[in-house]
């Protein structure tokens, strides 16, 4: 057996045929790309950017104090959240505008999962609390919330298997 096996890696071409099937909507524009998800003009992900680049970089990115005017992918991310059995957050700020900006009306059913690396206990019930009430007016939707003290990386070594199966 493959050691990547073992550890239930993925190889490259799986991996890349994997996040092909994700619905992933980048509310702040994206940057870094994968090999295979790059069109002309954009920045392979983990290349180091010359300093003539960072202008067309900066154009691929809103901070989170600008406002997200794009209707339909507003929309989109919506929807998505309200049909979804499985929520990650990764590497993400809880902070007002970005729970705001994922609010959503009414909910099925689901599971959130998330990274909370270095945040405290007491900080951390306050971002649990909130999570809940993004998923509209039934708390009862979230079936189990787990916020893991982890890096991103680590969070999904541990957790890939909760997370598929969508249960924890």
């Amino acid at each position: 057996m493959r050691e990547a096996e073992r550890w239930g890696r993925k190889s490259e071409s799986e991996a890349e045929e994997l996040v092909r099937t994700l619905k992933i909507e980048h509310p702040y524009g994206q940057v870094g790309r994968l090999p295979w998800q790059l069109p002309s003009g954009t920045i392979a992900f983990g290349k180091d950017a010359y300093p003539q680049e960072l202008p067309e970089i900066a154009e691929q990115i809103r901070t989170f104090t600008e406002r997200v005017d794009d209707s339909d992918m507003l929309i989109r991310m919506r929807r998505l959240l309200t049909e979804a059995e499985v929520i990650v957050y990764l590497g993400f700020s809880y902070g007002d505008m970005n729970m705001q900006l994922l609010s959503i009306h009414e909910a099925e059913d689901r599971v959130v999962f998330g990274t909370s690396y270095g945040v405290s206990g007491p900080n951390k019930q306050v971002i649990e609390r909130d999570i809940i009430n993004t998923m509209g007016p039934s708390h009862e939707v979230v079936k189990s919330l787990e916020l893991a003290d982890m890096t991103c990386a680590d969070f999904l070594r541990a957790y890939w298997r909760p997370i598929l199966r969508g249960a924890y």
